[in-house]
């Protein structure tokens, strides 16, 4: 946004503040104050009908302690029996606790028993399988920390929204260990919305979070209830409307809710005459306000913003920009030529270290390449430069992998992935090929290099020929193998030796004995 009209606006918001100050005192106030009363109202709904919606779910728990806490459920537990079922869970016992669905798992999270039924219709259905899922052993709904500890909240099973509780099932003393986890579940529908609404006195509806058919208005005001976690408000022309909304266990938004209350008529026609009045003498102050601005401020500021335009195309000058007065726009172009003189020199010994840093790289009797955090080449020296050719800075890397020895070059890979992930410098020994079939071996030193700021911007790797040395270290483990080779023959002889001997004196030793 230009500096001419965010200046238009802020004069224009500042009258719009007058004309607002005025028109409260003429008696728009007394609508405002109504206004605020209602949101008052309304905001107070919203926070009932969450309390509403926390009471039914630990009425559900309450009942479910009970339950949990049950010596013939705990032995269930341990050894089900469908007597127990029949007797305990039949589709009326839902009825009475007024939940749809009833699930009883051991400690692996296989399901023992279950019951679910219809709400409308009180018949016997199938309960879903999301819910059994929910009970797996290590899940959030089966695992607790402590046998008094309770799951209890909403979820978002494939039927839609549900208030759920789980406890760990253990002895009427409240003795473990825990031989499974019991739940009860019931949906969150329509009929659950027309009785809420009935026990509150006011409408109330309820919108699924991320659901396709998502209406507009809660997603406008979602992030910010999201966010907040406080109720919000939002103002129409006829109706005030109250947001909130319930959290699953796992602490992701998931059900939404409003409700509404209309505004009451508060002015008459000698309203909208003022209304018109305040208007007029906005449009004309805010054309007369913007005009003196325009004349004493915006003209010298478009001056200076022309002036550094052509300094930019043009080049800095060690003169700067020419400007008159005495003001602050004044003293702003005093400043900005100080600045401008500093860059020049800034630049100028930029330009002088780059020219330093290229003639030392390209006359080192070495191989020189920088890479950014993405691995392309950001600068190679002419040697570098006259092994991989002319390439693109993004096919550099894989034009040197390429001139490496094909024996090499899965070791050069992996080092090098793993140094540029972990950040940390790399020596190793490698074969490139400088010409055809011609493989010379260099030693790659690599080095970690970041900004200012300490942010990773890429590896420095700096190569050099080590053939001869290499040669030399090959001529010596050969000659270290013929040393080696020639002692083992001497040895041997000095062994046949000494056996040689031994059996001349044996024959010796024979001879005289035969002579006696």
């Amino acid at each position: 946004m230009t500096l001419r009209k965010k200046i238009f606006f802020i004069v224009a918001y500042s009258l719009e503040v007058v004309l607002i100050a005025l028109y409260g005192w003429l008696g728009v106030f007394f609508l405002g104050r109504l206004v605020e009363n209602e949101q008052r109202s309304v905001q107070g709904n919203v926070e009932w009908t969450g309390r509403a919606i926390d009471r039914d779910i630990r009425n559900m728990d309450h009942q479910l302690f009970d339950w949990s806490q049950w010596d013939d459920m705990y032995a269930f537990a341990d050894s089900p029996t469908k007597e127990f079922i029949d007797s305990n869970l039949p589709v009326e016992s839902l009825d009475v606790l007024d939940v749809n669905f009833v699930v009883v798992a051991d400690r692996e999270g296989n399901v023992l028993a279950e019951r679910g039924m219809d709400q409308e219709t009180r018949k016997e259905i199938p309960v879903p399988g999301d819910i059994d899922n929910q009970l797996k052993a290590g899940s959030l709904l089966s695992t607790f920390d402590s046998l008094s500890r309770v799951h209890s909240g909403m979820i978002q099973l494939s039927s839609g929204p549900a208030f759920i509780a789980t406890r760990p099932i253990m002895t009427s003393h409240g003795e473990g260990p825990s031989r499974g986890t019991i739940a009860f579940v019931m949906t969150v529908n329509d009929s659950y919305r027309y009785e809420l609404s009935n026990f509150l006195g006011y409408p109330v509806s309820f919108e699924l979070y991320g659901s396709k058919n998502f209406p507009a208005d809660f997603s406008s005001i979602a992030n910010t209830l999201v966010v907040s976690k406080e109720p919000q408000t939002v103002v129409g022309e006829a109706t005030i409307s109250g947001y909130g909304f319930v959290s699953d266990v796992f602490g992701s938004p998931l059900l939404f809710y409003k409700v509404e209350r209309a505004i009451p008529t508060a002015f008459g026609v000698s309203k909208i005459v003022v209304i018109l009045s305040l208007l007029g003498f906005f449009l004309v102050s805010t054309a007369l306000i913007f005009f003196l601005l325009h004349w004493t401020v915006l003209s010298r500021v478009n001056y200076l913003s022309r002036s550094l335009a052509q300094a930019r195309e043009k080049g800095i000058s060690k003169s700067g920009i020419e400007f008159s007065g005495s003001d602050e726009i004044a003293k702003l172009a005093g400043e900005i030529n100080a600045m401008l003189r500093s860059l020049l020199q800034v630049r100028e010994r930029g330009d002088l270290a780059e020219r330093r840093f290229q003639t030392i790289a390209d006359t080192m009797p070495a191989f020189l390449w920088m890479i950014d955090r993405n691995r392309a080449c950001l600068y190679a020296n002419k040697q570098t430069l006259s092994l991989v050719g002319e390439v693109s800075k993004e096919r550099f890397t894989d034009v040197w992998q390429k001139s490496i020895h094909p024996d090499d070059e899965p070791l050069y890979r992996a080092q090098c992935l793993s140094a540029f992930e972990n950040r940390k410098p790399l020596r190793m020994e490698y074969r490139v090929a400088l010409s055809k079939n011609r493989y010379r071996w260099m030693l790659d030193n690599s080095v970690p290099f970041s900004s200012s700021s300490g942010v990773f911007l890429g590896f420095l790797h700096t190569a050099i020929d080590i053939t001869d040395r290499k040669e030399l270290e090959e001529a010596e483990v050969q000659k270290r193998k013929d040393t080696e080779r020639l002692n083992a023959i001497m040895v041997s002889r000095e062994l046949r030796m000494v056996e040689l001997k031994k059996e001349i004196g044996e024959c010796r030793r024979l001879i005289g004995k035969n002579h006696n």
